[in-house]
């Protein structure tokens, strides 16, 4: 059997969903299923990064395609909209060219803003689909985005084969649109790549790894590290990734009264995950409760509990409610500036309860988010679809 992985973003670098996509197909290819891996559309645009520099290449001898190679946005509309339809063309004539050469064909959160076009063509076609649905896209946006999300949601779940939801919201709520099939399928980790890095020592840093959408609430974990480090001075915020909103994150950042003591690392690449996530004696894992943000499960959560570090958690809902403070994590009231200051001074103030509290994450991940296990549920799902 073969399966074609489509999705969005960097290549082989990339954020969290990339880091799910790479388990998913070494999953396939563990469990005899060929998987090939095609990039619609890049998203991070690094003039100065490797990653989308290949058309086509292998990555742990697992066959990828970029579709294109871009390292920049285009400055003007015209441009813009030219690129956009000339992508979904490309990757249209792309897909019939190959409708052959696979049996199942994957997705991941397709939308029109980038594989959506080629879900419908793949009914067209006669092709099987299973769609990985990581949020529920109609939840969040302005009023017309949600409306364009939740036509494209409605029409997964009748055209597609399988849906596979990341929650018990998404499952309940892509369940009542009636699906012809659905299984939930949980947050993946590979904990073989944090191993070599774990640690246990003191180093005073809190860190933070995403996208700094609206639902992370990056003004909480801003002010709230201001309060904090009037009683803790020794602390710094790492924040890594690239911000969704730049601007916004930047102006948070450089009117902070707590700037000296935040060290932004921008974004990395997806082999030093690991090493940059336990250099932080703490790490936060913060949402607001949002039904966008309870709709979704954090995919960096997996990786945060890997490292064995002690986790700071709002109560927000959704993800959160599987777990239990001071056991695997230190939970504190959701969009509270002054509850997310005290939980990092009871984790400085309790260190050896705390890092137990992080040890007890690790044993978590090892029992329900380690990507064999999981993976194995998606390659028995594709197995059975008809």
């Amino acid at each position: 059997m073969k399966i074609l992985l489509i999705f969005y973003g960097d290549f082989p670098d990339g954020n969290a969903s990339i880091a799910r996509i790479k388990s998913l197909a070494k999953g396939c290819k563990r469990n005899e299923i060929d998987p090939f891996l095609l990039n619609v559309l890049p998203t991070y645009f690094d003039k100065n990064s490797s990653t989308n520099d290949t058309l086509d290449g292998k990555w742990e001898d697992i066959p990828f395609k970029n579709l294109i190679l871009a390292k920049d946005y285009y400055k003007s509309k015209m441009h813009k909209v030219f690129y956009f339809f000339f992508v979904k063309l490309l990757s249209a004539i792309w897909l019939v060219k190959h409708r052959k050469d696979f049996d199942i064909v994957y997705f991941h959160l397709p939308s029109i803003y980038n594989s959506f076009h080629l879900f419908m063509l793949c009914k067209l076609l006669g092709i099987k689909t299973i769609v990985d649905q990581t949020e529920v896209q109609s939840f969040s946006g302005n009023k017309l985005r949600r409306k364009i999300h939740l036509i494209e949601e409605k029409l997964v779940a009748k055209y597609s084969n399988h849906i596979i939801a990341i929650s018990n919201l998404g499952y309940k709520y892509f369940n009542s649109l009636s699906v012809q099939s659905i299984s939930r399928l949980a947050t993946v980790v590979d904990l073989e790549r944090f191993s070599p890095f774990l640690r246990t020592d003191k180093t005073h840093t809190i860190g933070y790894i995403g996208s700094y959408y609206d639902k992370d609430g990056i003004d909480t974990i801003i002010k709230g590290f201001e309060i904090a480090i009037e009683s803790n001075p020794k602390l710094t915020l790492k924040l890594i990734g690239a911000p969704s909103n730049p601007e916004k994150t930047n102006s948070l950042i450089t009117n902070s009264r707590a700037f000296s003591n935040i060290h932004v690392v921008g974004k990395v690449t997806y082999e030093d995950i690991p090493a940059h996530l336990n250099e932080c004696d703490a790490l936060i894992m913060n949402r607001t409760k949002s039904n966008f943000a309870q709709a979704g499960y954090p995919i960096k959560l997996g990786e945060y509990f890997a490292t064995g570090r002690t986790v700071l958690m709002s109560d927000s809902g959704g993800f959160s409610n599987d777990f239990t403070h001071l056991n695997e994590a230190i939970i504190y009231n959701a969009e509270s500036s002054q509850a997310f200051a005290e939980a990092i001074c009871w984790r400085y103030e309790n260190y050896e309860q705390a890092s137990k509290i992080g040890l007890n994450g690790l044993y978590y991940a090892q029992k329900h988010f380690d990507h064999i296990a999981v993976v194995d549920e998606f390659t028995n799902v594709i197995k059975t679809i008809k």
